[in-house]
């Protein structure tokens, strides 16, 4: 890694996604997840919710979102540096399909990601850490008015299944409003629900959740070890 672009804070975050038929996102209401069981009775709103016959969201104060898009039941928690015990997402996903044990869940996806800053020493290097740190140099680089901004694509074969992780380039918004450059890692677990019942096929996505940790600690292994150097916690 450049000696100028050395990673200096971030954060994380964890979305688990059902893939499901025949699910009604009306029903993503707030009186449904507390009187069910699914989030505690004193979990608060950080803003009111989205609801309508084609999406729905709910957002709380403790950073956690519920969603739905097209087929897909979203649940995203920022981790900041919350040991994984102390992640709620899992457990709030398993309650909810507890729930409704009826839906016809097809996959499940885990997809951590990781929000990463640099110290930058050159000034304006940084924009372009994909192309100077992660790819071999070349005349494309010197292409155009300013640095070459990549995304790249990675797809890796493991026992347990595949691995995709995109590398972003992006710009973060600090609290003055003061653009900051950052790069944006974003991992996906994608699995597809096994079962000749529903009632196999329910246990099995419960089995997938269960062992959410090992895709998560593989994702940092990964990222932080790999890519960013940094030591084994």
């Amino acid at each position: 890694m450049s000696v100028s672009m050395i990673p200096t804070s971030g954060f994380e975050e964890l979305a688990i996604v059902i893939v499901a038929k025949n699910h009604n996102p009306t029903m993503l209401t707030l009186d449904f997840l507390q009187s069910s069981g699914i989030v505690p009775l004193d979990w608060k709103l950080a803003e009111p919710a989205v609801l309508n016959s084609h999406r729905a969201e709910v957002q709380f104060t403790n950073d956690t979102i519920i969603s739905t898009k097209y087929d897909s039941i979203i649940f995203s928690q920022t981790i900041e540096n919350k040991p994984l015990e102390d992640i709620k997402i899992p457990a709030i996903v398993r309650k909810y399909i507890q729930t409704l044990p009826n839906v016809d869940y097809q996959g499940l996806e885990i997809n951590p990601s990781t929000f990463v800053t640099f110290e930058d020493e050159n000034k304006g290097a940084f924009r372009h850490y994909i192309a100077t740190s992660l790819l071999s140099s070349g005349a494309w680089h010197d292409f155009g008015k300013e640095p070459v901004i990549a995304t790249l694509h990675l797809g890796y074969t493991l026992e347990r299944g595949k691995f995709n992780l995109k590398i972003d380039d992006v710009r973060l918004l600090q609290t003055d409003n003061t653009p900051q450059s950052a790069v944006l890692f974003s991992g996906n677990f994608h699995y597809e629900i096994a079962g000749n019942t529903s009632s196999e096929r329910l246990q099995y996505l419960c089995r997938l959740i269960d062992s959410w940790q090992n895709d998560f600690k593989t994702y940092r292994e990964l990222v932080n070890q790999r890519f960013l150097d940094k030591p084994v916690q």
